[in-house]
């Protein structure tokens, strides 16, 4: 429970599949911020499931993925307090959000290991960049 009794933020990241970016920042934040924050993703035009590499990446930095598919934007909940769009070809209306960020991170819809590890290291520094102000 939230000891100055003030509501949890909820947080959403968004990106167009919702199979690998907004996931990995989904997986980043609950595992940052704990019970901090209500913690969301979703995407634009969502897959089907969470791609295998993107799972495997983040088992490899103690990130479950446990619980986390796509979703769509529909499924988001009311009030946000922040929206992160995760970058190249997000095109999300606004949904009421109180602070909207974006990202820039490009889709690497590929298998490249090293690209796609690289993009979890910066995700979890910008997560923990944002979890200053939660």
């Amino acid at each position: 429970m939230n000891p100055t009794h003030e509501k949890t933020p909820k947080i959403a990241f968004v990106c167009v599949g919702n199979t690998s970016r907004s996931q990995m920042a989904e997986s980043w934040a609950r595992k940052i911020l704990g019970d901090r924050a209500e913690i969301f993703s979703a995407g634009t035009r969502p897959g089907s499931g969470i791609k295998d590499l993107t799972k495997s990446l983040m088992a490899d930095v103690g990130c479950s993925m446990e619980g986390q598919s796509p979703s769509p934007l529909a499924d988001l909940p009311q009030g946000l307090d922040w929206l992160v769009l995760m970058g190249e070809g997000v095109d999300c209306p606004p949904l009421g959000e109180k602070n909207r960020l974006d990202w820039g991170f490009p889709d690497l819809d590929g298998t490249d290991i090293e690209a796609l590890t690289r993009m979890r290291d910066e995700i979890g520094g910008k997560v923990r960049e944002l979890a200053v102000f939660i």
